[in-house]
C-alpha cells in the first residue's frame, strides 16, 4: 500500500529572503559592528567615519530584524513567532550594549593614557 504523504507548504520565513534576514541580523551584523568597534579603537580610519558606520550598522541590525518579523514571519530563539515587543526588547538592548562598546573604544586609548 502507497503512503500518501502531502508537502508542506513552504512559509516564507523557511525562504531564502528570510533566511539571510535572519543570517543578517544575527551574524553578519554583530560581526560588522565589532570590526567597526575594532576600527574605531584603532584609530586608523577617522573616528566620524567609522562612528557613523558603527551606528549605521546598529540601525541596519534594527531594520532586518523589523522586517524580519513583520514580512517574513521571525522566530524566536525558543522557536515561537516573534512580536513587535520582542523587537523592541532586542531593540533596546541591542542600542544600550552598543553604546557601551563604542564609550570603550572611544574613551579606552584616553584612559589608558595613549
Amino acid at each position: 500500500m502507497a503512503s500518501s504523504t502531502t508537502p508542506v507548504p513552504e512559509s516564507p520565513s523557511s525562504g531564502a529572503g528570510g533566511c539571510l534576514l535572519r543570517l543578517l541580523w544575527m551574524l553578519g551584523g554583530n560581526a560588522a559592528l565589532l570590526l567597526t568597534a575594532v576600527g574605531i579603537g584603532q584609530r586608523r580610519h577617522p573616528v566620524g567615519v567609522m562612528t557613523a558606520l558603527y551606528w549605521g550598522v546598529v540601525a541596519l541590525i534594527l531594520a532586518a530584524r523589523y522586517v524580519d518579523i513583520r514580512h517574513c514571519h521571525g522566530q524566536t530563539a525558543r522557536g515561537t513567532p516573534a512580536t513587535l515587543k520582542d523587537w523592541r526588547s532586542h531593540a533596546l538592548l541591542l542600542v544600550v550594549l552598543a553604546a557601551v562598546l563604542w564609550l570603550m573604544v572611544y574613551y579606552a586609548p584616553r584612559w589608558l593614557g595613549r
